[in-house]
């Protein structure tokens, strides 16, 4: 199948800010429950190697092949069904298979062939699974093991052997952890982020770990606990999305595995403090998702800041707020999707938000 090619709407914006800026012209379009899609609340969003896009939403996954969505949802009578109607997260490991991350139904593996879903879900009964069904993150390493972050923890799935392993119980320091995001430091040492309690950096072949968390009296500590994820730029800087303390960086280069960091906020008095993604594209630009106040762009130099905002009180959604970016990325075709949703105008402007930035 060719990769997605997406149609759209041209509309030019002018982007101001109190920094420097910058005019930017790009396409846009928005797909809501009016073009197919199952519910407008959209948790994540993935394009897959076959160009198939899909989108997951607290009622239902999504599969979008360019014209028209196909919806997948739980049915009670149907085991093959999806686990939960509910996606935190969508992700291709390197065979090219699609797993989904729900809230309350477990891992679902999907077959591509039979167009069916397998479940692994926790069992009380039975130790080898995982450690709980509402899974937030999951990473690929190397060996090709499956790292999975859940509301209980860290799960180690090899697929090819069909064990799991609970870190959590092999590791104290990793209870009760809602693992949010999943990120390699080594082949060895791990990154997590885990949301209510901070950033934790963890050696999967000794166990140890340690926490950085924040503290009312260090200047230099994480100035929230509630982080989403973390990522490495191209310039070897880390950057870590907090809900509540904006979102935090810090040099690769000056960090000793289990050292003191010194994080430092970006821009905390533009950029909101509710921030829930960061991306980086190949021409080196960073897309900050926030909960309230639209998304940041900003270039590769890390000077200029762009401010992309929508307003959920116009019909047609197309100027100064928008509530809920949460995630963007770079497709093939130059566009970069958002997955997008309002809490407060959850009928209004919603969905699957498309920016074309190459026009």
């Amino acid at each position: 199948m060719r990769h997605v090619n997406i149609k759209t709407l041209i509309i030019l914006f002018i982007l101001a800010c109190s920094l420097n800026t910058q005019k930017i012209n790009y396409e846009i379009k928005e797909y809501s429950s009016r073009e197919g899609l199952s519910q407008s609340v959209v948790l994540c969003v993935l394009q897959d190697s076959k160009g198939f896009i899909w989108a997951g939403t607290q009622d239902g996954l999504n599969k979008f092949d360019g014209y028209n969505f196909k919806v997948y949802k739980h049915d009670q009578l149907d085991s093959n069904s999806i686990s939960n109607n509910s996606i935190w997260n969508i992700f291709e490991d390197s065979q090219k298979n699609l797993w989904f991350c729900t809230y309350g139904g477990g891992l679902d593996y999907y077959n591509y062939e039979k167009d069916i879903f397998t479940h692994f879900q926790h069992s009380k009964v039975n130790s080898n699974s995982i450690n709980g069904d509402d899974v937030r993150s999951i990473y690929e390493d190397a060996y090709g093991i499956l790292w999975i972050g859940t509301k209980n923890g860290l799960n180690r799935f090899d697929i090819k052997k069909d064990k799991w392993e609970d870190f959590s119980k092999k590791n104290s320091a990793l209870s009760n952890h809602n693992i949010s995001g999943i990120y390699p430091y080594s082949e060895k040492e791990l990154w997590l982020t885990s949301y209510g309690r901070g950033l934790i950096f963890f050696n999967i072949e000794t166990g140890k770990s340690k926490l950085y968390s924040y503290s009312k009296n260090d200047t230099f500590s994480l100035s929230n606990n509630s982080a989403w994820e973390i990522l490495k730029d191209s310039k070897g800087v880390y950057w870590i999305p907090t809900f509540g303390g904006g979102i935090n960086f810090f040099n690769s280069s000056e960090y000793i595995p289990f050292g003191p960091i010194k994080f430092k906020v970006f821009h905390p008095t533009e950029i909101a403090k509710e921030v829930v993604r960061v991306f980086e594209n190949t021409k080196g630009e960073l897309f900050i998702g926030t909960d309230t106040d639209g998304f940041v762009i900003v270039d590769s130099t890390r000077n200029n800041l762009d401010f992309v905002r929508m307003d959920v009180n116009k019909q047609d959604g197309i100027t100064n707020m928008l509530r809920g970016i949460v995630l963007a990325f770079r497709n093939p075709t130059h566009h970069h999707i958002i997955n997008s949703f309002s809490r407060e105008h959850a009928l209004k402007i919603c969905g699957l938000v498309v920016y074309n930035f190459s026009v």
